[in-house]
């Protein structure tokens, strides 16, 4: 592992801190939350969104941050972002949030390059009411991996909550505290490393955003990398990451 990335946020577009990363830096899982790709049809300006729509979230108002600065993420992105997971792990195992529009190509690139894949999805409360179509309350995760990255057994006996962590489907409320438009919650996370990962590996996120991640993996006594291009989400999760390294639990 290399000591200068380790349980660091380092600030920069992902695609320019990946190329210092590779297979020695023994990289176990993957989890991530790349920007989506959202229709933002219905209008080119504010105010002319239609009257189809009643949104619960601020997060979904046309001139958001999420709309404008998260919402464009397409193919040659997601090409790109997983030929560069390939490269420097060791045995594939990403487990990366998307929307349905983004399936296709992560799976398409899965079947192109050899890889398995599994589908898991998070079930939220209805943030925004499309009535035109069926609304949407369904985060997808997809998981892209090699063989020789099986779960790991967790005791049921002795933890019989854990066995939730197995679901393809978990049915959680969003956060309450959001530092990141797009946070998700730190057990549904939490679930994830303890069944990929064990005590002391190595956890990739790659659009830290708050760094809620990287909270996990303190949690878990794993260790991290995050990347954020942010300046405002950097500072925020570098203030998460100090205050819980001095023992501040926010969430």
């Amino acid at each position: 592992m290399n000591i200068e990335f380790k349980n660091k946020i380092i600030k920069g577009n992902c695609f320019d801190v990946l190329k210092k990363l590779t297979k020695k830096d023994n990289i176990k899982l993957v989890l991530t939350d790349p920007p989506y790709l959202h229709n933002k049809g219905g209008g080119k300006t504010k105010g002319t969104e239609g009257k189809s729509k009643i949104a619960n979230s601020p997060i979904y108002k046309f001139d958001s941050f999420m709309m404008e600065q998260m919402s464009s993420f397409e193919e040659k992105e997601i090409y790109n972002l997983l030929n560069e997971y390939n490269r420097i792990m060791d045995k594939m195992n990403c487990f990366i949030f998307c929307n349905d529009t983004l399936i296709p190509y992560y799976t398409m690139w899965a079947i192109k390059n050899k890889k398995k894949f599994t589908l898991l999805t998070w079930e939220k409360p209805l943030s925004i009411l499309n009535r035109n179509r069926f609304s949407q309350n369904l985060e997808y995760i997809v998981r892209i991996y090699d063989d020789g990255t099986a779960l790991n057994l967790i005791d049921l006996e002795k933890y019989p909550y854990k066995k939730i962590y197995y679901s393809k489907t978990q049915k959680i409320n969003t956060p309450k505290l959001k530092l990141h438009p797009t946070q998700k919650p730190i057990n549904y996370l939490k679930g994830i490393i303890e069944l990929c990962t064990n005590e002391g590996d190595l956890v990739l996120d790659t659009f830290f955003g708050s760094g809620v991640t990287g909270l996990a993996c303190l949690e878990l006594n794993r260790n991290f990398i995050g990347i954020e291009i942010t300046d405002k989400y950097f500072k925020i999760s570098n203030e998460l990451i100090n205050k819980t390294k001095n023992q501040t639990r926010l969430f």
